[in-house]
């Protein structure tokens, strides 16, 4: 993300402040509405987060965010397109798109469908940089990963959301999450909660 997009991004954003997801913030003739995004990182106060630098129990730095993005689409999925998207801007950085086919979904309970994601934290969405390498990647769709519950520290003026376009057979839907991950700049793992996962 350049830093014309950071500074777009502003510091009137949406608090983040819900248990897991939220509702989609759809488009009028969308066939496609992301039903909730979370990441693997969560606050003592229920707050799913996005941490630009990551300290382990070991001692160990990450630099590394995985992300699960739900939606539903009304017609069988032949793409699914996600962009990470700055807020309260609709700018990106096309570093940060990836386009997923079906066998690289999951299908949860009520038929949400579940994309996993990797973000590198040390580029685009999070410094005030331009990205010249793809810095988002698809995970394997069967995947648990488990979320940790981090002291985060250092909150940045800028956060994003998943924007996600879907094709299907005669119809292309988009949609963009009404709620935004806010970003820090370091987290410190405390524990990890067996019981959320993404």
């Amino acid at each position: 993300m350049s830093r014309g997009l950071k500074c777009g991004l502003g510091v009137g954003v949406l608090a983040f402040s819900l248990v897991a997801c939220g509702h989609g913030e759809g488009l009028p003739d969308s066939s496609a509405q992301v039903t909730g995004v979370k990441s693997e990182f969560r606050t003592q106060g229920g707050a799913y987060v996005v941490c630009s630098a990551v300290i382990r129990p070991d001692g160990t730095l990450s630099t590394r965010t995985a992300l699960a993005v739900y939606f539903t689409a009304t017609e069988a999925v032949k793409t699914a397109t996600v962009a990470l998207r700055g807020q309260p801007t609709s700018q990106y950085d096309a570093f940060y798109v990836q386009t997923a086919a079906p066998s690289q979904l999951s299908v949860r309970p009520g038929n949400p469908y579940r994309l996993l994601l990797s973000a590198a934290s040390t580029s685009a969405v999070y410094l005030a940089q331009p990205s010249h390498i793809q810095t988002l990647a698809v995970r394997p769709p069967g995947q648990v990963v488990k979320v940790n519950v981090v002291r985060a520290t250092n909150r940045q003026d800028f956060s994003f959301s998943p924007q996600v376009t879907v094709n299907g057979a005669g119809m292309t839907g988009s949609d963009r999450s009404a709620l935004a991950l806010p970003v820090y700049g370091a987290c410190t793992v405390l524990s990890t909660d067996a019981s959320d996962t993404l």
